[in-house]
């Protein structure tokens, strides 16, 4: 039976092959369709490279409003050209993500090649499964868009034309190869020292020495010219070294522990053990193709913070890859022709080398290695098992309020939906004043129509520039810069939802984050309670509902001549109840509808979860720092079920603006999630300052807050018991 098998994967290897293939590109364009329906893309490179696309199928080739005036002033990427009229066809971010899947899937066909040279074609079949397994690799499918992805296949054509000496071939494959990125010419350069090494022939020598070093230098000229203020501003990652390359060199060399200490860090570790593990560390056993990946590890290792595992969770692991899966290939070469000794060791590497369950094993550690470090899991999770349709719906229902063409400043998850238009700009931008990794400032351009604000980023400004010595003092001046544009140019929230909302430019709004009130207000539920010595909490006031039912119909009224008072025109079509006094601020704001009926349903099509809540505070002295809030909910056994963080008047209102002779009143819309499941919950208020944090990647690689350490001001403050 295990002949028959061998005979047939022998035969039909093509077939498996393009296969495989095939199915790759449907699997991973699949996950790329639900993380994009999930705005799980909010890392910006999607956003950017969308526009530019977008932009450059209009006429305007390169332009960049985020990165202004062109992406040029970032990288050469000469291949956005031949991948133009592809990106036409559908204009659209998950056109990139599939065009990329492609490129991914079709490295697979190289390494067959490489493979059959040595092996049996079902040998050769597991190893490029193993390429498709790889961890790395889908990490790359699921991470937003990089143009390296498309230097990986020519490199690995390049590679095979190299051990077949067909120089002309070899040389059009590298050309390619250096169309995706001005850094690919690092790699190409390693051509020359591999070919000195096995003494090839002179041209295969002098050929890629010269190409990579003209073509590096001629990209570096073009960036420059470009970038507003000159120079490569990714130099800035390494400006620990020295001011200018030459420095940079010098200092390596002069000062070799402080170089050592670098390496022997936990996050290069992690790096190593982690590309390694799916090999099950085989190609270190063949170290000498392992040079081509030296560049882009030199390039990683060298910067100032390490970032490790990011670069097996990102496009950042693209150009190791290739040299990866040929040492990897080159060492069972070399392991096949260890001669049949006595001892165990022999006899397992016989058997691993030349018997199916050799390759078997080497498909259990490549899927071991995509479960353990890859994306499919984390992304069918949350994306598709765990889907929130309400929350979808809801951000969906805030873009189609924004015509198709306005010019709009945008937090990080919403950057891809918004990109085919002329004028798009990222909000951390306008936040911290100041251009991305440069001391140029950054001024939000006067044509700006409307914001589209996810508060929860501003949670990430206090972990990623807080103590970050690049952008710490520009970091403490955001929420004026934010504060002083919204009164210029009289921007009013249009709707919310949770805490992203959606502002348009001279717009009477009647719905407010925070406002400075007196001491008459009716605080319908006191509380007078303490954090710290600088922060009372007075009280609150509350919808006080357990659950109200999915339809809500208003009855044609402008929705500023109902709110807040909307008990009087707003009721459950459901059941004809009256909603209460304080739920009309649930019904007004969260949902603005003009004489029509919406259903307000959740995933699991219960209803809707979202409590109004107006926190009323008083400044007992000045506060230094920035206090958040959690509201968390917590059933009958005391367990904590659900948590969300939020900042103390959204960050654009932070607590050291506050002043001892305010009161302030805080308002929000806490939605809970389909997740939690019905039944009678508890919330919970907690006051506290975060003392780290970072962030990182959620399980299928959009970004999430990690606060890992904080400092409590004071007891949790029980506010409601809900029931839904």
């Amino acid at each position: 039976m295990i002949f028959a098998l061998k005979t047939h994967f022998n035969k039909y290897s093509y077939f498996y092959l393009w296969f495989s293939i095939f199915f790759y590109i449907l699997f991973f364009s699949a996950l790329n369709i639900f993380k994009y329906l999930n705005y799980g893309y909010s890392s910006l490179d999607l956003g950017i490279i969308s526009q530019v696309f977008f932009n450059s199928a209009n006429g305007n080739l390169f332009a960049s409003s985020i990165h202004s005036p062109t992406y040029l002033g970032d990288h050469f990427s000469p291949i956005l050209l031949f991948l133009l009229p592809f990106y036409t066809i559908y204009k659209h971010p998950l056109t990139l993500c599939v065009m990329q899947n492609i490129v991914l899937a079709l490295s697979t066909f190289p390494i067959f090649l490489i493979s059959k040279k040595y092996f049996s074609p079902i040998a050769s079949l597991g190893i490029s499964l193993a390429w498709l397994l790889n961890p790395t690799l889908q990490n790359m499918s699921m991470f937003e868009f990089s143009f390296l992805a498309f230097a990986i296949p020519f490199l690995l054509f390049a590679f095979y034309f190299y051990k077949k000496n067909n120089f002309l071939l070899f040389l059009v494959c590298i050309a390619c190869a250096l169309l995706a990125r001005e850094d690919v010419a690092l790699y190409v350069f390693m051509f020359a020292v591999l070919s000195l090494i096995e003494k090839k022939g002179i041209i295969w020598i002098v050929t890629p020495f010269v190409v990579a070093i003209g073509y590096f230098f001629s990209a570096m000229s073009v960036i420059n010219s470009f970038r507003s203020g000159g120079g490569y501003k990714f130099f800035v990652y390494y400006a620990w070294l020295g001011e200018t390359p030459f420095e940079i060199i010098q200092n390596i060399f002069l000062h070799p522990l402080i170089i050592l200490f670098h390496f022997f860090n936990i996050p290069n570790i992690e790096m190593i053990l982690g590309l390694l593990l799916p090999f099950a560390f085989l190609p270190i056993l063949c170290p000498k193709y392992l040079l081509l990946a030296i560049p882009s590890y030199l390039q990683i290792f060298f910067l100032a913070s390490h970032p490790g595992i990011i670069v097996l969770k990102t496009h950042y692991g693209a150009l190791f890859l290739p040299p990866l899966f040929i040492s990897f290939i080159y060492s069972l070469k070399k392991l096949k022709k260890i001669k049949n000794t006595p001892g165990p060791k022999t006899q397992f590497i016989s058997l691993f080398i030349k018997e199916p369950l050799g390759i078997i094993i080497l498909i259990i550690a490549s899927i071991y290695g995509s479960i353990t470090i890859g994306p499919i899991a984390g992304t069918i999770v949350k994306n598709i098992i765990n889907r929130d349709a309400y929350a979808i719906s809801e951000k969906k229902f805030l873009l189609n309020k924004i015509p198709s063409h306005a010019p709009i400043a945008s937090s990080y998850d919403f950057l891809p939906q918004l990109s085919s238009r002329e004028q798009l700009y990222s909000m951390h931008y306008f936040y911290l004043g100041q251009k991305q990794l440069s001391n140029t400032p950054y001024a939000l351009p006067e044509d700006t129509q409307y914001l589209l604000i996810n508060f929860s980023d501003f949670i990430s400004y206090e972990l990623q520039y807080k103590n970050n010595p690049v952008y710490q003092e520009n970091y403490y001046f955001g929420d004026n810069r934010i504060n002083e544009r919204i009164k210029k140019d009289d921007f009013g929230i249009v709707e919310i939802f949770d805490d992203i909302a959606l502002y348009k430019k001279n717009y009477n709004s009647n719905i407010f984050l925070y406002s400075i009130i007196d001491n008459n207000t009716k605080i319908s539920n006191p509380k007078n309670t303490q954090f710290g010595f600088g922060l009372t909490l007075l009280g609150y006031n509350s919808s006080g509902l357990s659950f109200y039912p999915t339809t809500i119909k208003r009855k044609g009224l402008p929705l500023a001549d109902i709110f807040p008072r909307l008990s009087d025109d707003c009721h459950s079509e459901a059941n004809g109840r009256r909603i209460p006094r304080q739920f009309a601020l649930y019904c007004g704001i969260l949902h603005s509808v003009q004489d029509d009926t919406r259903e307000l349903t959740d995933s699991l099509g219960s209803g809707v979860r979202v409590i109004p809540i107006e926190l009323f505070w008083k400044v007992n002295q000045k506060i230094e720092t920035n206090y958040f809030i959690s509201i968390h909910l917590k059933n009958n056994a005391g367990k904590n079920v659900y948590e969300k963080i939020y900042s103390l008047g959204y960050g654009i209102f932070p607590t050291h603006e506050w002043k001892t002779i305010n009161i302030i009143q805080t308002n929000y819309w806490p939605y809970i999630p389909g997740s939690v499941s019905a039944g009678e919950y508890s919330i919970y208020l907690n006051v506290f300052e975060i003392e780290d944090g970072n962030v990182f990647f959620d399980s299928d690689l959009s970004t999430k807050n990690y606060v890992t350490k904080k400092r409590i001001l004071g007891e949790s403050v029980l506010l409601e018991k809900i029931k839904f």
